[in-house]
C-alpha cells in the first residue's frame, strides 16, 4: 500500500513501538528541550498526543507490558506508567555490580636512537589532478606531488591539521577537512590562486568531502555530538545550502559521485552486513539500499569508486577490490 507519513516536523524521531491493541504507535521526539514520549493515533488524519509530560525521555522505545502498562526510560531512571493514569510514574530501581579488572602496565617503548633522517610513512588521504599530479595529506599539511613522488608545493604550510583532500574533475578546486576554525570543517581552495573559504560550520565534525564532477555540489559526512553514527549531507556551493540524505551511518566510506553527477554511492558496515546506499540527490525519497554479498565487501570501512562510464562500481575493502555492475 502507499506509504503514509504519520509524524512530520523538525524533531528527530526515535524508538517507535506498537501499542498491543494496534492502532497506536508510541515514539520519542527529540527537540531543543530534550526527549518527549509521544504517541500517534492511526486515525484519519493521524493524531499526535503526548504520552508522558514534563520528563526528558531516553531515545529507546517504550516496552508495553499490556494494553495499559508500559515501561520507559526518562530523566536517568527506568519507570512504569499506566496509560492515562494521573500522578507520577513508578520508578524501577536496580543495581548492577561491575567487576573491573585492571590491565597490566604496558611495557615501555623507546624510540630508536637519534641518527640519520628517517622517512615518515602514512597518508591521511590523496586526490588526483588531471595533469597526473596528486594532492596528498601528510604531517598535517596538503602537498602537491608529481607522478614520481617529487614535491611540487606545500598548499597548507601552517600549524593546523588538514586532511581528506578531494579535487574537482577540472582540477581547479580542492575541498578538504581542516581544524583551523576550531573543529574539523570542510574548506575549499582555488588551486590557481590559493585562496580558501570555509564551507561548513557544523556543531559536530565533518569528514570525507566529495565534489561532484561539475563542482556544483559537495557531499560530506558529519559526526554530531552524542551520536554513534554519522550523517551524510550535501551542500550546494552556489548558495551554501545543505540538506541531509541519511543518518546513523556506521563505518561509512567516502561518498562517491557518479560520472554524470546524478547519483551518490556509499558503503557502510551495518551491524555485520555491508550495505550499498545509492542516492539520487535531485529526486525525493530515501536511498536504494542493497546488502552486499560477502565476496563484494569485507568488515570495516569500504571505499567505492565509479567506472568512467557509470556502469560499474569498484569496492575496495580489507578483502580486496570487487566490481559490481550498476544497472
Amino acid at each position: 500500500r502507499p506509504r503514509q507519513v504519520l509524524v512530520d516536523g523538525t524533531d528527530r524521531l526515535r524508538g517507535p513501538a506498537w501499542w498491543p491493541g494496534g492502532g497506536v504507535i508510541s515514539f520519542v521526539g527529540i527537540g531543543p528541550q530534550g526527549g518527549r514520549l509521544n504517541m500517534v493515533i492511526l486515525s484519519s488524519p493521524p493524531v499526535v498526543k503526548p504520552l508522558v509530560r514534563g520528563e526528558n525521555a531516553f531515545t529507546g522505545r517504550a516496552a508495553w507490558l499490556d494494553r495499559n502498562r508500559f515501561l520507559y526510560a526518562a530523566d536517568g531512571q527506568l519507570r512504569q506508567r499506566e496509560l492515562g493514569a494521573p500522578g507520577p510514574a513508578v520508578p524501577l530501581p536496580f543495581r548492577a555490580v561491575v567487576d573491573i579488572r585492571h590491565a597490566p602496565e604496558p611495557a615501555p617503548r623507546h624510540l630508536a636512537e637519534a641518527g640519520a633522517s628517517r622517512p615518515v610513512r602514512g597518508l591521511a588521504g590523496l586526490a588526483p589532478l588531471p595533469d597526473g599530479h596528486l594532492i596528498v595529506s601528510a604531517l598535517g599539511d596538503l602537498r602537491e606531488i608529481d607522478g614520481e613522488g617529487r614535491l611540487i608545493r606545500n598548499l597548507t604550510p601552517d600549524a593546523f591539521a588538514d586532511r581528506d583532500p578531494a579535487t574537482s574533475a577540472d582540477g581547479r578546486w580542492l575541498a578538504y577537512i581542516s581544524d583551523r576554525s576550531g573543529n574539523q570543517q570542510v574548506w575549499l581552495m582555488d588551486l590557481a590562486s590559493g585562496t580558501t573559504r570555509q564551507l561548513t560550520a557544523e556543531p559536530g565534525t565533518a569528514a570525507r568531502p566529495a565534489l561532484d564532477p561539475g563542482a556544483a555540489q559537495l557531499a560530506y559526512l558529519l559526526q554530531s555530538p552524542g551520536e554513534a553514527g554519522q550523517r551524510l549531507r550535501v551542500l550546494a556551493l552556489a548558495d551554501g545550502r545543505s540538506r541531509e540524505l541519511a543518518e546513523n551511518l556506521i563505518l561509512p566510506g567516502t561518498p562517491a559521485w557518479s560520472p554524470d553527477g546524478t547519483r551518490l554511492a556509499l558503503v557502510q558496515d551495518d551491524g555485520g552486513s555491508r550495505r550499498l546506499l545509492l542516492f539520487t540527490p535531485a529526486a525525493d525519497g530515501g536511498p536504494r539500499r542493497d546488502t552486499l554479498p560477502g565476496p563484494a565487501a569485507a568488515p570495516g570501512r569500504n571505499e567505492a569508486a565509479w567506472s568512467p562510464d557509470g556502469q560499474a562500481l569498484a569496492i575496495a575493502s580489507a578483502g580486496g577490490i570487487r566490481v559490481l555492475p550498476m544497472l
